[in-house]
This record gives structure tokens, C-alpha cells and sequence, in this order.
């Protein structure tokens, strides 16, 4: 086992527990539409390789409430069967058709997703070919408030979250070819 020391002139802005921005919009892609499987560089836990997708399959980019993203995993099973549930919850206002029609197209979909951070030099990769992540959702629309949380989260116990070094892939709102869903 390797202990790391971190001095504080490492840290940020010498306080490591502060929240870090994260972009409003959350890349999100089925499993089955890459080409093949990311690359893990030999640290193990970060990817510095571009993802391929299959020809003609692309990401997306769905609008999340800045302040209601969270990016979390957990530790979970038996002593020396241990691993980590990827879970990626957000709040997306409204109830479009759009919005509607992408819950009911993904709700039974293996999906992987990447949070993207501007402000650090990784950004986070969740989900796996062989073990992604599922989509729950639930809609409140009531006197306050018309919005829909989404909850992504991994089926199986594996690996911790990914840092992801490599280019963002291409999606619908970056290509300009639209199609995808993505806006408010």
C-alpha cells in the first residue's frame, strides 16, 4: 500500500473541501454507442484517452440546475468484495415533450456519463461498458415548483469514478447537428 503525503501548498486555495463548479450541462451516452472501451491509464483510476464512439453515434448534453448537481460514490458490499457505487444526481426544470421523450428513451438504457468541471484539470467519468449506469427518475410539479430529478446510478459495485483527462467527446450540442436533448 502506497500512502500519499499532500503538503498544503498543494491544495486549492489551501481548502480541499471546497465545493468546485461544475458545467450545467451533463454529457451523457449509452454504453453499446462506443467503440470500445476507454482506456484506463495505469494509475487506474483516470482515463487520458479520447472515447471512440461508433460511426454515426454521438453524446449528448442534458441542462442540470447548476446548483443541484452531486457527484457521489460509494463504498458498498462485504469485507474483501468491496467496490463503489457511481451515482449522478440533478434537477432539470420543466416539463417539455423533450424532456418527457428522453426519460421514457433512456430509462431502460445502459448509460455512462461525464461531468464536466472548468475549473479543475479533470473532469469525472461515471459509468462503465460492463457495469453503467441506470436512470431513475421523478417529476414534482406542485405550487413551488415544475422540475425533475434524474439519478443515475451504477448497478454493480466496481471501480471508484474516473478522473477524465482526455478530450470531451463530440455531442449534439458541440457538432451543432442538434437532435439530442439537452435544453431547459
Amino acid at each position: 500500500m502506497r500512502f500519499i503525503t499532500v503538503k498544503k501548498s498543494d491544495l486549492k486555495n489551501g481548502n480541499p473541501g471546497r465545493p468546485n463548479p461544475k458545467s450545467p450541462y451533463i454529457i451523457l451516452f449509452k454504453a453499446a454507442d462506443l467503440a470500445t472501451k476507454p482506456v484506463k491509464s495505469a494509475d487506474g483510476v483516470s482515463v487520458a484517452v479520447p472515447l471512440a464512439f461508433k460511426a454515426g453515434k454521438t453524446a449528448i448534453e442534458i441542462y442540470a440546475t447548476p446548483s443541484s448537481i452531486k457527484v457521489s460514490d460509494k463504498s458498498s458490499g462485504e469485507a474483501d468484495k468491496k467496490g463503489f457505487i457511481h451515482s449522478i444526481e440533478f434537477e432539470h426544470p420543466g416539463s417539455s415533450i423533450e424532456y418527457s421523450q428522453f426519460v421514457n428513451d433512456n430509462v431502460n438504457e445502459n448509460l455512462m456519463a461525464i461531468v464536466v468541471y472548468p475549473d479543475l484539470d479533470f473532469d469525472k467519468l461515471a459509468g462503465w461498458p460492463g457495469n453503467p449506469l441506470q436512470l431513475n427518475h421523478e417529476q414534482k410539479d406542485d405550487e413551488k415548483e415544475d422540475s425533475n430529478t434524474i439519478k443515475l446510478e451504477s448497478l454493480f459495485a466496481g471501480d471508484k469514478i474516473l478522473h477524465y483527462n482526455a478530450t470531451l467527446p463530440v455531442t449534439d450540442l458541440s457538432s451543432g447537428a442538434g437532435g439530442g436533448f439537452y435544453n431547459a
